[in-house]
């Protein structure tokens, strides 16, 4: 288990930087971190036993000494971070320490001959290096410069207070965070600067607190977890924690004003863990569900894990299995490509397959990653979750993501076993996504079309004929949606750097087919648009602000005879851990 505390000695109002720089731009520590280990290891051209000799002399003279210049003018605490690192030295693992020597060699040598795939040996008073990966650690307990929202990951000027690990080295120099910390454009300095200097005697007085109450509960934890621990096991604890103000207001229904939960994403807890069992294969698992941070209740009371849990193996060459509860690879490949993920209004709100829905009983085989292509399959035998009784339904699902630089590219085909609403023809709930984007650097810019028929394969509609909620499949929809309709739906977003932040600008429209059976009148076109601005006051925890409109849209069952108008207007705040 990994404990980390935040450090108050250095870090203050000027090593504070927008939460999308320290996530995309030029930082190699965010794309590793979300990748397999193996993929890691691929991509670095290295292993277990660490480089040769002459990998590491080869490196050097391509991408040279592992240092940071320091400018005139740079946030003086970063500077000194930069400056101390120079002077350090490491434990690394290397091989073929002599020619003819089989084997690897493990020495002390400074980190500035530190390079991208070096393996680097942690341990209690060590500070880290370079920007890392971990492969295993035992009872690390972490003194972090800066915090990061990214798993499994340190950056240098991290500090060793406690346990061991072994790391792979992803950046160096000026590839690191700490670099891209330092070098940040001197206005959004004094901008943070004027921001954190307004709550910093405050943070720090509670920093300090939380860290000798961390020093506490790790004194405790570590004799508990010794005995479960192994030098090749990883587990960790996250979550995202949202709340804030909204008025809503829905035409017919009224009014409402008060605190909001999860208005800009999910508020949840989980665990995840890995086992490396050699060969080049994993054991994986993720264990997360939802909670409401206003009751303090989890979502759904009679699941603790209602969004994943689910127990797999990986590996480098046929990718991944995965078994339990857990999203289909068509929710999830193409949810990546999302804007905003405002409650209600972000772009899973008329393009409900991509909208926040998982599947009990499911299997998945995700492939490894070829030139930036990658394939998956999601299949479970009873969604319905009615186990050994009758009417059990099976759902598929089959997705495709594309990674070249600035573009990505997401397409999925969800089907559902056709069902069918009092005895009338059965028909087969599907649902077909693609999705584009294009990162500019300080714009992106989305775009997506779907087309959905016979009801919400997600069933995730709310609304549903009472015949079908009896075997599961509640949310599936209007009847006259579930009997052959059709809900054609475009999507176009935006998102924009501006004053440290960014604007967030969303527009889709749902064109459904149908005529109502009560009203006899055609359904009419939909659109949910938004425009919201999020700043971040850490890499881990954001300010938002969001106003957003509904055009023949219902909030809670999105597509209804009633057709209403509905408007929100929010504020929040997000915090990772």
């Amino acid at each position: 288990m990994q404990h980390v505390y935040q450090s108050p000695a250095f870090f203050d109002g000027s090593a504070a930087t927008p939460l999308r720089t320290v996530r995309r731009a030029n930082c190699q520590l965010s794309q590793y971190a979300h990748l397999p280990l193996a993929t890691v290891l691929r991509k670095l051209g290295t292993q277990h036993q660490g480089l040769s000799f002459t990998d590491v002399l080869n490196r050097l003279m391509k991408q040279g000494l592992n240092r940071i210049a320091v400018k005139k003018g740079s946030a003086p605490d970063l500077a000194a971070y930069a400056k101390l690192m120079s002077q350090q030295s490491c434990m690394v693992r290397r091989q073929n320490p002599v020619a003819g020597h089989e084997g690897s060699y493990q020495g002390k040598v400074s980190a500035s001959l530190l390079v991208p795939g070096d393996m680097v040996l942690l341990g209690a008073g060590d500070w880290v290096p370079a920007d890392v990966r971990l492969i295993s650690q035992d009872n690390l307990v972490l003194e972090r410069m800066v915090l990061q929202a990214w798993p499994d990951s340190c950056a240098m000027g991290d500090k060793v207070i406690a346990g061991t690990a072994q790391a792979v080295v992803v950046a160096t120099g000026e590839h690191t965070l700490l670099s891209l910390l330092l070098h940040m454009p001197q206005q959004q300095q004094r901008t943070a600067q004027e921001h954190h200097s307004l709550v910093a005697s405050w943070r720090h007085s509670l920093l300090r607190v939380l860290g000798s109450c961390a020093a506490m509960l790790v004194a405790g934890g570590l004799a508990l977890h010794s005995a479960a621990s192994h030098a090749e096991t990883e587990l960790s604890l996250y979550g995202t924690l949202d709340t804030g103000m909204s008025w809503t207001r829905i035409s017919g229904a009224g009014h409402r004003t008060g605190l909001e939960e999860g208005g800009q994403t999910d508020s949840l807890w989980g665990l995840r863990g890995q086992e490396d069992i050699g060969g080049g294969t994993y054991v994986n698992f993720k264990l997360e569900g939802g909670l409401n941070l206003l009751t303090g209740s989890a979502e759904e009371p009679d699941r603790l894990f209602n969004y994943q849990s689910w127990l797999g193996l990986s590996n480098e060459q046929w990718g991944e299995l995965r078994f339990g509860r857990q999203y289909t690879v068509g929710q999830e490949f193409v949810s990546e490509l999302e804007i905003a993920g405002w409650k209600d209004f972000g772009m899973g709100a008329l393009m409900r397959a991509s909208d926040n829905y998982q599947v009990s009983s499911a299997a998945t085989w995700i492939s490894p990653e070829w030139s930036g292509f990658q394939l998956g399959v999601t299949h479970s035998r009873d969604v319905g979750e009615r186990d050994w009784e009758k009417n059990r339904k099976q759902v598929y699902s089959v997705a495709g993501r594309y990674e070249n630089g600035p573009w990505q590219v997401a397409t999925s085909y969800e089907r559902l076993q056709r069902v069918s609403v009092d005895a009338d023809k059965a028909r087969a709930p599907q649902a077909l996504q693609v999705a584009l984007s294009y990162d500019f650097g300080s714009v992106r810019l989305a775009t997506a079309w779907s087309r959905q028929q016979n009801g919400f394969v997600g069933r995730n509609g709310e609304e549903a004929p009472a015949s079908l909620e009896s075997i599961g499949l509640d949310g599936l929809g209007p009847e006259e949606f579930v009997n052959g309709g059709r809900l054609d739906t475009w999507y176009l977003g935006a998102a924009v750097e501006l004053g440290g932040g960014e604007v967030q600008l969303q527009w889709a429209l749902g064109k459904p087919n149908w005529t109502w059976e009560d009203t006899g009148s055609k359904a009419r076109k939909m659109q949910v648009m938004s425009l919201g601005y999020v700043y971040p006051l850490s890499p881990r925890t954001s300010l938002y602000a969001f106003a957003a409109h509904g055009k023949h849209y219902d909030p809670e069952n999105v597509v209804t005879a009633a057709e209403p108008h509905s408007n929100r207007v929010a504020v929040g705040l997000t915090h990772h851990f």
